[in-house]
């Protein structure tokens, strides 16, 4: 007789969003020290889409409706993580604002950004041990593996400003680099997959596979092309 497969629930994506966005309000930082932990609620306080998270929830959702702290947890890691990034890269584009309001440096001082982003950072791997057991081995060494590449396409960023002959092709695997920033879809997607109690190895491929395809690269590629474009550069490889 064929197997028959459990049928669940698909929540809606307004209900995964507020799932997100009632995670994030239930995030409560230390008190002490207050010039450490204010700069983190601030920068949780500017908003954002909260995309990485909620991706992380509707690719776990895609098998499984037990979405519990299991899940919520380390998918808000991934949130906690990006703003992270965003405290340091405003350091060094030595922006002034960040979604309307004054960057964490400029409200504060530099020296307390730098420290405050640290420890942003390190939250989110606290935030992301949260995960299950049998999971957390793969999921940890994931993570680092990105705040590596999160790094490498920082640095290849900064080299690119004082060259003017990138290529297309560089230019497209430092976008590829920076969206560690970002987090690549394919980390989005794997951290809810592999959470599953009990993951279909086929079903949980098939999804990576997807995902780790050329199709994302198509698709830095047109958006990179398009900005050379609208820049005045020739898009040549």
């Amino acid at each position: 007789m064929p197997e028959t497969k459990q049928s669940f629930d698909m929540l809606s994506l307004e209900q995964l969003y507020k799932l997100i966005d009632n995670k994030v309000a239930e995030l409560k930082w230390p008190e002490e020290p207050s010039r450490l932990y204010a700069p983190l609620q601030y920068m949780m306080d500017m908003g954002g889409k909260r995309l990485r998270p909620r991706l992380c929830l509707l690719s776990y959702n895609l098998f499984s409706d037990d979405i519990g702290e299991h899940i919520l947890t380390p998918a808000l890691a991934l949130e906690v993580f990006h703003n992270f990034t965003l405290i340091h890269d405003d350091i060094m584009d030595n922006a002034d604002i960040r979604r309307g309001v004054p960057t964490v440096y400029r409200k504060w001082d530099q020296n307390i950004a730098i420290l405050s982003g640290d420890t942003m950072g390190l939250w989110a791997f606290r935030m992301l041990a949260k995960a299950p057991k049998e999971h957390l081995h793969k999921a940890l060494e994931l993570f680092s593996r990105t705040t590596v590449e999160v790094c490498e396409g920082q640095q290849l960023d900064m080299d690119f400003e004082t060259r003017n002959d990138v290529s297309l092709n560089e230019y497209i695997n430092m976008t590829i680099g920076l969206n560690s920033i970002v987090f690549p879809l394919y980390l989005r997607w794997d951290l809810g997959v592999r959470y599953l109690p009990d993951p279909s190895a086929g079903e949980s491929q098939a999804v990576y596979s997807f995902i780790d395809t050329s199709a994302t690269t198509q698709i830095f590629y047109l958006l990179s092309a398009n900005f050379y474009k609208s820049a005045g550069v020739p898009a040549s490889p």
